[in-house]
């Protein structure tokens, strides 16, 4: 009989069946758990530097919110893996720049300089991963 997957596998997977290449299964899990997780923590992040008047840096973050988002929508429609996870390391880019400037909540924006190598390795690969990390420092 036909198991019909759980909401959590259907975010996870985009709806998309399993692929034969391994590699692609894990990119689309990996996008979807960074938009997932990421855009909460963002919400969160833009309603504290409006709460500590750094209104600058709350409309970077609903820049990214809007970006991670049409991520989300765009992915389930094209299943463009190269485009999603471009736009998901431009929006980790444009955040480490801005903590830089800022400093973070209670200056502990230096942690999300840890995220970014990861995730452009596992996102992009060695080689093209290694290109953003570069252009990063």
């Amino acid at each position: 009989m036909f198991k019909r997957p759980g909401l959590l596998s259907n975010l996870l997977h985009s709806g998309k069946e399993p692929s034969e290449y391994l590699w692609d299964n894990k990119r689309i899990i990996i996008i979807n758990f960074i938009i997932l997780v990421s855009t909460p923590v963002f919400i969160l992040f833009t309603y504290l530097n409006f709460q500590h008047h750094l209104e600058t840096f709350a409309y970077f973050n609903i820049v990214n919110i809007i970006l991670l988002l049409s991520v989300f929508f765009y992915f389930r429609l094209n299943r463009n893996i190269e485009h999603a996870s471009n736009v998901i390391l431009l929006v980790l880019f444009i955040t480490h720049i801005t903590s830089m400037f800022q400093g973070g909540i209670a200056n502990t924006g230096f942690f999300l300089f840890f995220y970014f190598p990861l995730f452009a390795i596992m996102l992009k690969g060695h080689k093209t991963g290694l290109y953003w990390i570069i252009t990063l420092l």
